[in-house]
């Protein structure tokens, strides 16, 4: 018999990288229409690259995590009451989301690792003392191409993600609204 609800690391996970995506996305749009004060843009841009290199390696912890429970049977199947074809669309739209949140980070890291400026990631700490995250192999030696295209990247991939939140949260609503099924519980 399948699970009705998600197992809870997959639970935790989901909240916690939403909270941080969602965190993410109100930081990077601040950043791009110039509200954060220019004492604090140095400190900002750490924390932004710090969080989003978190952010690359918890999607692929939560996509292992989540192949593996596939293949134990512990991703609970979605009632009945929806359509075949809201199953499908629904199916897409969370392989949208995976892929959105591993490309913007990925891009992030791209961009960074291509930059002309060279800057380094910094994870924590400080001076002798502060733990790199390595630019991306071969980015340097293509650097013209890649710094453009990632920072184009960077900048419009997040407003796709916020448009496929939006259709997610919708249909969630959509469907305890209209056919009276309750998706968060799966997800609690």
């Amino acid at each position: 018999m399948k699970t009705q609800t998600y197992p809870k690391f997959l639970v935790l996970l989901h909240w916690f990288m939403a909270i941080m995506f969602i965190g993410m996305l109100v930081g990077g749009l601040a950043w791009s229409q110039d509200l954060i004060p220019t004492a604090f843009k140095g400190t900002f841009m750490g924390w932004h690259k710090a969080v989003g290199v978190s952010l690359l390696l918890l999607i692929t912890l939560r996509v292992a995590v989540r192949g593996w429970a596939e293949l134990q049977g512990k991703i609970p199947a979605l009632p009945k009451a929806i359509k075949p074809r809201e199953v499908k669309l629904a199916k897409l739209g969370h392989y949208g989301l995976y892929a959105l949140m591993a490309a913007i980070p990925l891009s992030g890291w791209l961009m960074v690792s291509s930059s002309p400026k060279g800057w380094p990631t910094v994870l924590w700490g400080e001076g002798e003392g502060a733990v790199l995250w390595p630019h991306f192999p071969l980015a340097a030696e293509l650097k013209p191409m890649v710094y453009g295209l990632m920072h184009e990247a960077h900048e419009l991939l997040p407003y796709a993600l916020l448009g496929l939140i939006v259709l997610h949260l919708a249909g969630v609503i959509k469907h305890y609204k209209k056919d009276g099924v309750n998706l968060i519980e799966r997800m609690r």
